[in-house]
């Protein structure tokens, strides 16, 4: 999947054998009508709206996700970023708000993290705000983390389709 415009032009072109005669194509997934689209799973909007329906199945979400839900009432915010990402202004904010249950992926997001709290030890973060390491997780697994919180912070164009299709608000890390 590519957001970029050469892929117009590669979609679909022949990709001839070079000892048989055997031709493949070309497929590239993307945005506008001169590439293969977007594909999605027949059932993924209902499995979405049901699981963002029902407050039980989302608490035994995240039970066996972080080992407990989330606190009442906690800004849920799921976080997957390249490095580089301007992480420190997002949890300074997140500090300043209300409860904040920030899920964090493990590698590079967390690690951003840990090091923005060891260089301020001595101002540690208000019991309001929680961070949570969140491993990799499969496809099915991390639709549900987009759909259990209220905002999602996303990086690469899978995740920016997927993040959509939560319908939930998010932001884009683009390279």
């Amino acid at each position: 999947l590519s957001a970029e415009d050469w892929v117009e032009g590669s979609h679909v072109l022949p990709s001839p054998h070079p000892r048989l005669p055997l031709v493949k194509h070309y497929f590239f997934p993307g945005f506008t009508p001169r590439t293969g689209g977007l594909l999605r799973e027949h059932s993924l909007l209902r499995r979405r709206d049901e699981f963002q329906a029902d407050a039980g199945t989302q608490d035994a979400f995240w039970k066996s996700l972080a080992g407990r839900a989330p606190p009442e009432g906690a800004l849920k915010v799921s976080l997957f970023a390249y490095a580089g990402a301007p992480l420190e202004a997002l949890v300074r904010a997140c500090m300043r708000s209300g409860p904040v249950w920030l899920a964090a992926a493990a590698g590079t997001p967390m690690a951003a993290f840990t090091a923005l709290q060891e260089a301020g030890r001595q101002s540690s973060a208000p019991p309001a705000f929680e961070v949570v390491e969140i491993p990799f997780l499969a496809q099915d697994r991390y639709d549900q983390l987009l759909w259990a919180c209220d905002v999602n912070f996303v990086r690469g164009e899978d995740s920016f389709v997927r993040a959509q299709w939560a319908g939930r608000p998010f932001v884009w890390n683009i390279y």
